[in-house]
């Protein structure tokens, strides 16, 4: 069966291109084929429809070969060139082989056609071939790039959440004591300016919690105290917070918030915090344009997931930066305003929930980061219900406090011994087992990291001697994230409090443990 052939003949002489068609018939090619013999018409043929092989004479009454060559050429075509002709010479032969023609034949040796036209066909299918493979190549080490890109970029968030781990534990410890004394000093009733400034300190302090917080949600080591929330009310009542800054800068908020949006298992303030970061960057994007702006904020629901798109008229980000933005401490606000951490703690804190977020922005053209959130049909949990108050301790307790932070194990005694208890201390596991060993304790407090042993080796001596008292264990961690540290307080079921905390969440612990 012949081999169908789209050729584009140059020739003035219809004989001439007539023997050529014969020549490919005889080949085993089936020609379809156009006759051109003008600038003009060459052009219009190319424009036409693609050709698999050009055959062309060498010299044409108002064209000629070289020319139609170029014309071939400046359109970056891959299509094999033939020039045939009655009369060439070796000097000019060779000058349009340099040119790039892919062949020559002269008209007295006809029959070469054929077999030319095959060698090139073959030559030019492996060149596409070539091509695509490049192209796949080319794909692939892009891939292997961008994947070796994010391996590095999580390299480097992992050892620096490392780091900010470790920071943010070696406050909690101070944190712990300074919130406490402040607690112990507000329990006595000061004069009233006294107690002003104590709660303005227990407020700051309250601060640096949060703060601490969100340096753990940043290095993935926070997990989100999720419940059950509706995304519409967050934005609302986050809204409320920034009203008075839209105000004064002039910015117009417009809402399309889904009514009866579905709920899902979310960190209130969390959420909250990424909301606030958002609307701060819109805020300074528009503001810096001096003519004010409009946010808008639209939520809705859609395949099993919730979507909240904040979106401001602002300048828009550059393209060449927008896979950066998410990095730490990138930012493009001039020195001094702003960390760069805002919106990889957005990036991490929604992450956390099982959702994602991403930018959507032109220059000139405004920005939205769109957050895309699972949404979670039954979501009842123990977190879902508020836990009623607990009662006080009531009668005199034997406690051991096990704590090697010197600072807050005196904090600790002095809350409890103003609370009528008998206390007695160890700074380390041996000397707390041997303590242990003497009996007659009603209730032990324990730090989970200490010297010489940890507060599980202090549950297991216990769980092994003595399992009453295994079950009035309470520990104190600052390393509560720590999935090690997470799976031994679930499956000891015991009381944690984490620090820093509050006196009353340590007095609502030990009457839980009173209770087992």
């Amino acid at each position: 069966m012949s081999e169908p052939l789209r050729v584009l003949i140059v020739e003035d002489n219809e004989d001439d291109a007539a023997l050529m068609l014969r020549e490919l018939e005889r080949g085993g090619f089936a020609p379809v084929w156009v006759r051109v013999e003008t600038h003009e018409a060459m052009i219009d043929a190319l424009q036409r429809q693609p050709w698999d092989i050009v055959v062309s004479d060498y010299s044409l009454p108002s064209f000629s070969g070289p020319e139609a060559l170029r014309i071939v050429k400046e359109r970056s075509l891959d299509v094999p060139f033939i020039i045939v002709s009655g009369s060439i010479g070796e000097e000019v032969a060779v000058e349009a082989m340099r040119a790039g023609a892919d062949d020559y034949i002269l008209k007295d040796r006809m029959t070469r056609l054929p077999v030319a036209v095959a060698r090139e066909l073959r030559e030019a299918e492996a060149r596409r071939a070539n091509a695509r493979s490049q192209a796949k190549l080319q794909a692939a080490e892009q891939r292997l790039d961008t994947a070796t890109q994010q391996l590095l970029q999580a390299e480097k968030l992992t050892a620096l959440g490392e780091l900010v781990a470790g920071v943010a534990h070696e406050i909690n410890n101070p944190l712990s004591t300074l919130l406490g004394y402040t607690q112990l000093l507000l329990g006595r009733n000061p004069p009233q300016d006294v107690k002003r400034r104590l709660e303005t300190m227990l407020s700051e302090g309250q601060r640096i919690v949060a703060i601490v917080k969100n340096l753990l949600t940043f290095a993935r080591k926070h997990p989100p105290e999720k419940k059950y929330l509706g995304l519409n009310g967050i934005i609302e009542k986050t809204l409320e917070l920034k009203a008075y800054h839209f105000r004064v800068s002039q910015i117009k908020v417009e809402k399309d918030l889904a009514p009866e949006l579905p709920k899902t298992m979310v960190d209130y303030h969390q959420f909250q915090q990424v909301l606030i970061n958002l609307f701060n960057n819109a805020e300074h994007a528009m503001v810096g344009t001096g003519r004010g702006g409009m946010l808008r904020l639209t939520t809705r629901a859609a395949d099993g997931r919730i979507e909240v798109r904040v979106s401001d008229d602002g300048p828009g980000i550059p393209e060449e930066i927008q896979d950066r933005i998410f990095e730490p401490f990138f930012t493009t606000k001039k020195e001094g305003v702003g960390t760069g951490l805002g919106l990889s703690l957005c990036f991490g804190i929604v992450q956390q929930h099982g959702g994602a977020i991403r930018v959507e922005s032109r220059p000139g053209a405004g920005t939205t980061f769109v957050i895309d959130l699972p949404i979670i049909a039954d979501a009842a949990s123990p977190e879902q219900a508020a836990p009623g108050e607990a009662p006080r301790p009531t009668g005199r307790l034997r406690i051991l406090v096990i704590e090697d932070e010197p600072t807050v194990q005196d904090l600790l005694v002095d809350f409890l011994t103003a609370r009528g208890h008998a206390v007695d201390t160890a700074s380390d596991v041996p000397e707390a087992l041997r303590k242990i060993g003497q009996k007659g304790l009603d209730l032990v407090i324990s730090d989970m990291k200490m010297p010489h042993g940890s507060g599980k080796d202090v549950y297991r001596a216990l769980v092994s001697g003595l399992p009453n008292l295994a079950q009035r264990i309470i520990f104190t961690t600052g390393d509560g994230a720590n999935a090690e540290t997470r799976t031994f307080l679930e499956e000891a079921r015991a009381q944690v409090v984490l620090k820093p905390f509050r006196l009353e969440e340590l007095e609502a612990a030990i009457a839980r443990a009173l209770l087992q």
